[in-house]
């Protein structure tokens, strides 16, 4: 054998080599793009996750055991690593005030937030009361017939990522 066919030789088996390691690669490539694509409908472009945040209406697409959940229509989120949580004040009534028995008192406050507020819940003793979803955020109470109770009233804001700050005060009836 001359160096010619010991060369054409060589070369044929290092092609060889070269082809049985590589075809596997770019299989497996086109296995992960597919992985990848499998969802019909294209990938939000931007990532969503708040652990604290349940979601009243989720869409769910689901593909073998990975769940994907997307948020609420017309509820695009600004900032998904959003921490700061929204701020919440009562205006009225006022910490400490005396409301009358048996009589409808307004509860209200002001929320702000960095993205957005979501609600404001009114909670009396702990029950919730009332739910708004806009400003202003009132809510009507009727005082029970009970003179001399103390109540704890809270107003618990939330923005749209979830996070949530609440501010409490106390009212007695007479």
């Amino acid at each position: 054998m001359n160096n010619r066919n010991l060369l054409l030789l060589f070369s044929v088996g290092a092609i060889v080599v070269v082809l049985a390691v590589l075809v596997p690669v770019l299989q497996q490539k086109q296995v992960l793009r597919q992985q990848a694509q499998g969802l019909s409908q294209p990938l939000p472009t931007q990532a969503y996750r708040n652990p604290f945040f349940p979601p009243t209406n989720p869409a769910e697409t689901t593909n073998g055991n990975v769940t994907v959940t997307l948020p609420p229509e017309g509820k695009a989120y600004q900032a998904p690593n959003d921490t700061i949580p929204p701020t919440v004040t009562f205006t009225s009534p006022q910490n400490g005030s005396q409301v009358q028995v048996n009589t409808s008192v307004t509860l209200s406050a002001t929320a702000t937030d960095n993205i957005g507020v979501s609600k404001v819940e009114f909670l009396v003793n702990g029950n919730v009361l009332c739910v708004t979803k806009s400003s202003p955020y009132t809510c009507v109470w009727q005082v029970p017939f009970q003179a001399n109770a103390t109540y704890v009233i809270i107003a618990r804001a939330y923005d749209l990522t979830g996070n949530l700050t609440s501010q409490s005060i106390i009212v007695h009836s007479q």
